[in-house]
């Protein structure tokens, strides 16, 4: 069988990169022989040995929902079955950050038949066979997936941080295992009390999302927030910036603001760049006004998510920039260059810059001719979403046979889910036009 690959948990590719275009990139270099490509997702002292077929077997892994996050470094576990070694039949490798080997923690242990074993929590999984180094045919990927749940939760109990960090994003989004808030949230603020600064940034989240078992706390989002900035990290700052400019957890203070905005922008911060330009495109009272340099920083935080792949903060951006060619804010207006840009961003999934489009189409916009067809086309994607507003237009399209063939059921259908689901007032005011 030779080598078995699995990610270990939170794998950094790239930033922004999708599984897709990971697994993609793996299944083109493994057909290709390409090993040198290969090495970008593996360990290097693995990759002479790595076939087609487990290269796509890794890729399959990448698949299954094992990519980036926020503050893990690029990790790989590669699970080698060897054998021709006569002394430990398994073999396995760790390159967490700051990580430990299996063998510095102790779970890999030699049992009484001459088989190893891994020792880790029985409760982590519901399979003996993914303990077993004398069946490695029955390492599936599945089986593979709760060797890695496992192991991060059995060394996660043992208070090691960066393993509570892992089990915490495992348990909080529910990838290998049914979702448990309370205990993510004990196991970041575990690893937080011990200083351990990666666990700064999920917890500040956690506390500024709130969930049902935990409630929303912006005071204690900020107190982490600033807490993850002071220790360094570069996207925390954008957060204080957010902070001090809101007024959320601490007393508003724009200079505080404009300060933190400024720290993120000398390390290329795109929040930073775009909360920045927003403080100066808004009326904020006591702040200076200067729509230049607002565009200037949208422009700034584009090109530097496009420099690093970030398609979702080029995506976000460009709508920005659209907005101010759209209402000629720090450039002179421009409905060609407004409509360039939104197109951009509406390609990459920016739901707002689909709203925007349809929006534009629909009523006509300074020498945008109204278009219907592509009013329409734009709502429904922006719809998919779950944007609430381009909903109501797709019923209004319905309604009226804009851009689709008139369908007064289907335009009641849409209201009647946006006023019972949503409470959506235009909605309500749309079913009583349709009575």
């Amino acid at each position: 069988m030779g080598f078995v690959l699995a990610v270990a948990g939170m794998v950094m590719t790239g930033c922004g990169q999708k599984p897709e275009g990971i697994v993609n990139d793996v299944y083109k270099s493994a057909s290709e022989k390409k090993f040198e490509n290969i090495a970008a997702y593996v360990l290097p002292d693995s990759i002479e040995k790595f076939s087609e077929e487990e290269a796509k077997s890794f890729a399959e892994l990448v698949a299954q929902g094992f990519w980036q996050n926020d503050y893990s470094s690029f990790t790989v576990d590669s699970v080698v079955v060897n054998p021709e070694n006569t002394e430990a039949k398994f073999v396995v490798k760790t390159n967490f950050k700051n990580g430990l080997s299996f063998a510095e923690t102790g779970l890999l242990r030699k049992t009484a038949n001459g088989n190893w074993r891994l020792m880790v929590d029985k409760e982590a999984t519901d399979t003996d066979d993914v303990y077993s180094v004398s069946n490695p045919e029955k390492m599936t990927p599945e089986l593979m997936r709760n060797l890695h749940y496992a192991t991060v939760m059995t060394l996660a109990s043992r208070g090691i941080p960066q393993y509570q960090v892992m089990a915490a994003q495992i348990l909080q989004d529910g990838i290998l295992t049914s979702a448990d808030i309370e205990r993510a949230l004990d196991l970041l603020k575990s690893a937080a009390d011990k200083n351990y600064v990666p666990a700064y940034l999920p917890l500040a989240r956690m506390y500024d999302k709130g969930y049902k078992k935990v409630p929303k706390d912006l005071e204690k989002a900020f107190e982490w927030d600033l807490k993850a900035a002071e220790a360094g990290v570069v996207r925390a700052y954008g957060n204080v910036g957010y902070a001090y400019r809101e007024g959320e957890g601490t007393m508003k203070d724009f200079e505080k603001a404009k300060e933190w905005y400024e720290k993120g922008i000398a390390k290329g911060d795109i929040g930073s760049m775009s909360g920045l330009a927003y403080m100066y495109l808004s009326d904020f009272k006591g702040f200076e006004n200067d729509n230049e340099k607002a565009f200037e920083l949208y422009n700034k935080a584009y090109e530097t998510a496009e420099k690093a792949g970030d398609m979702e903060q080029c995506a976000n951006r460009a709508v920005s920039i659209g907005y101010c060619y759209n209402l000629g804010y720090g450039v002179p207006k421009n409905m060609d260059k407004a409509m360039e840009w939104y197109t951009k961003a509406a390609e990459a999934g920016d739901e707002v810059a689909m709203d925007n489009l349809g929006i534009i189409y629909y009523y006509g916009n300074d020498g945008v001719q109204k278009n219907y067809d592509k009013a329409f086309y734009w709502f429904s994607k922006a719809a998919k979403t779950g944007l609430l507003r381009a909903k109501y237009k797709v019923g209004e399209c319905y309604e009226y046979g804009r851009g689709v063939e008139k369908n007064k059921a289907k335009a009641r259908e849409i209201y009647r889910e946006l006023w019972d689901k949503h409470n959506y007032e235009d909605a309500s005011n749309a079913l009583m036009r349709l009575l």
